[in-house]
């Protein structure tokens, strides 16, 4: 990976890339054969563990800044949290009687949570592909929504926000038998994404804090049988590519907001 950083960003070099397949051999290796080269696997694990792997091979600790990665990647959420009441209360809501207990979690990337697909769909139903916007999942993070996960009620906030944004929309579920995907669309704007009602920091709340999408990672098919596409932004023509493998075709920007997004 850094011999392609260093050729990509070194204007005498006689080829600005490497070889895709001694790339992900390379990422074989280094995984001790996690990563595939003629297998697939689940896209936010590799993003998690290429990046940590970076964190660490640059001499990174568990302190903030201490590496590259954490210095332009890392945030930190805090967290609001406090045992369920009886599972017969309808509102979930902190008890103001019990003591909540915080704490401050970094992040690489946030994670989002699609609303469930209905049970029961009648034939018209089926047909339509459910649609969210991506404010409404993001307002996990709004510091006033209380969830409950685990017998536990949570309330989250986003305190420090990095200069680069990963985003995981969390299309699959798993269970003792299959894997299940959501296939609900996010609605997203391409550039200009506020996250300033998201952040417990009253300076960036004031002074906003906002993010082009550089890239989107999206998944075709079935949960267990689907394919990676990736759509990436030339900085320089902003036209917009598809990749997917060693196919690459430029792509209307209007045609990302139909794909169903896994990582941006």
């Amino acid at each position: 990976f850094s011999a392609l950083v260093r050729k990509i960003w070194n204007p005498r070099a006689f080829k600005g890339q490497v070889s895709p397949h001694e790339l992900v051999q390379e990422v074989s290796n280094a995984s001790r054969k996690r990563f595939k080269l003629i297998e697939q696997n689940n896209a936010i694990d590799f993003m998690s563990w290429f990046l940590n792997t970076l964190h660490k091979d640059l001499g990174g600790t568990k302190k903030k800044n201490s590496s590259v990665i954490y210095k332009y990647f890392q945030g930190e959420v805090k967290v609001d949290s406090q045992p369920a009441g009886m599972p017969t209360e309808k509102d979930t809501t902190f008890n103001p009687n019990k003591d909540i207990s915080t704490s401050n979690t970094p992040f690489l990337f946030l994670a989002l949570d699609l609303p469930p697909v209905p049970l029961y769909q009648d034939e018209k139903e089926r047909d339509i592909v459910p649609q969210v916007p991506l404010t409404t999942i993001l307002s996990k993070f709004d510091g006033k929504k209380v969830q409950e996960v685990s017998n536990q009620l949570k309330r989250y906030s986003i305190t420090r926000l990095p200069q680069y944004l990963i985003l995981h929309i969390k299309r699959f579920t798993k269970n003792s038998w299959t894997s299940e995907k959501n296939p609900t669309i996010v609605n997203f704007p391409i550039k200009n994404i506020d996250m300033a009602n998201f952040s417990s920091d009253p300076d960036m709340a004031t002074l906003g804090n906002h993010y082009d999408l550089l890239a989107n990672i999206c998944h075709e098919g079935e949960s267990e049988k689907g394919a990676y596409k990736v759509h990436v932004r030339h900085r320089g023509t902003e036209q917009w590519y598809q990749v997917q493998d060693l196919i690459v075709e430029e792509i209307m920007p209007q045609m990302i907001f139909m794909s169903e997004s896994y990582i941006q």
